[in-house]
């Protein structure tokens, strides 16, 4: 029964740690998740608001002084690149890992992830919408640029688990290899040490049994 149930506790044995920060991830993708939607659902002015107000803000500290009047390029890169790009790489990275930690067989990790952030997507644009919002619309083009912003959240996440894994097997084989050393180590003066007390009671046993002719 030890036999059958060894493969799956070995196989699962670098992940047995991580159970605490499930939680913790499930709290940030459902903040980030409940952003996206709220932010979304904002009417046509009150999101240019404060798309204007971040990339001025931005635009002011990379200059150096106040934005210009004429930043509507800057207004759309900032727009695009962290109202959609990047919170979509940040929830794509939080369904990864809520995937990971909470769903078995843990290998579909991707598959789950990217079909959540695809639907989000498809989601908040939805939301932006004549029938549900005033001032919006909806774009495929955005909804692209999303799930790319998630799968590279994804591919990122997965950089992380490789390196975290590979670390965890290289220190372990390292550990084994230290904890075999100093095991062969001790068991050969051990094993000598016995010899060595056998030897000298066993001489002591042949003179006292056989003792020497002095001339």
């Amino acid at each position: 029964m030890r036999n059958t149930l060894a493969p799956k506790q070995t196989q699962y044995k670098y992940y047995s740690r991580l159970r605490a920060l499930a939680i913790t991830a499930l709290i940030c993708t459902a903040a980030v998740a409940l952003i996206i939607i709220v932010e979304s659902a904002l009417p046509g002015n009150t999101s240019n608001k404060q798309s204007t107000f971040v990339s001025d803000k931005i635009q002011s500290i990379i200059s150096g002084a106040h934005a210009p009047v004429d930043s509507a390029k800057f207004n759309l890169f900032i727009r695009k690149f962290l109202g959609h790009f990047m919170i979509f790489a940040a929830l794509g990275a939080g369904l990864s890992a809520c995937s990971f930690l909470l769903i078995k067989p843990r290998a579909i990790y991707p598959l789950t992830s990217a079909a959540c952030a695809t639907i989000t997507a498809f989601l908040s644009e939805a939301l932006q919408l004549p029938v549900f919002n005033t001032g919006r619309v909806a774009s495929l083009t955005d909804v692209q640029i999303d799930i790319t912003g998630a799968i590279c959240g994804i591919l990122f996440f997965s950089l992380l688990l490789c390196a975290y894994i590979l670390i965890k097997r290289m220190a372990s084989q390292k550990k084994y290899r230290l904890l075999k050393a100093v095991f062969v180590n001790a068991h050969a003066k051990t094993l000598f040490g016995r010899c060595g007390k056998i030897i000298a009671t066993e001489t002591c046993q042949y003179k006292r049994s056989y003792p020497q002719k002095t001339i």
